[in-house]
């Protein structure tokens, strides 16, 4: 099977994912968080299409499933990866995965749901933004804190919006009844 044989939605299947993963020795650590990324994002998503939101969970999921396909790469990754998947075919998922770090600009509401669903997801476990973001402080220099803040920001950012959207919290819809994944409060929250 070549990787440069996609479908005509051009989306991998599963055993050119495994190729991928392979081809770019991403190790089984992170495909372990990357699955887990994929049943959170395909949870989300799921929650949307119920509450009448049009949702392409074939593209989300796959794209979860490749979003730090470069991870070794270190910063910059998102982009490594995205790249890597145009390379081989896969111009959809890799509009996401470069997303999956930086949100950007008018994201689509794949691309939110990976990004939340990436923030929610610390190794392979469901946790809350506050608690993804009191990890990740923990392991970062000071001077980088303020952006890690910022793109945990956007995350609550978009779990709000989910909420809005379906009356349940993004956690609760994730498949962890007893905590809310936006602990903070949104006041003087822009």
């Amino acid at each position: 099977m070549s990787l440069n044989s996609s479908s005509r939605r051009e989306l991998p299947s599963f055993a050119q994912i495994r190729q991928l993963h392979q081809l770019h020795g991403t190790p089984q650590r992170v495909r372990r968080h990357e699955r887990a990324v994929a049943l959170t994002a395909l949870r989300l998503g799921r929650a949307l299409v119920r509450n009448g939101r049009a949702v392409d969970l074939s593209l989300l999921v796959t794209a979860a499933l490749t979003h730090d396909l470069r991870r070794t790469d270190g910063m910059g990754h998102d982009q490594t990866g995205a790249r890597a998947l145009r390379e081989a075919g896969f111009p959809a998922p890799a509009k996401l995965v470069a997303r999956h770090f930086e949100l950007g600009r008018s994201p689509s509401v794949e691309a939110k749901l990976l990004y939340l669903a990436d923030k929610m997801t610390s190794d392979h476990s469901l946790c809350t933004i506050d608690e993804r973001e009191r990890a990740m402080l923990a392991k970062i220099p000071p001077a980088a804190a303020q952006a890690c803040r910022a793109r945990l920001d956007a995350a609550r950012a978009v779990a709000d919006e989910f909420l809005r959207l379906t009356g349940k919290d993004a956690g609760e819809a994730a498949g962890r009844p007893s905590k809310r994944v936006r602990s903070k409060p949104s006041v003087g929250r822009s």
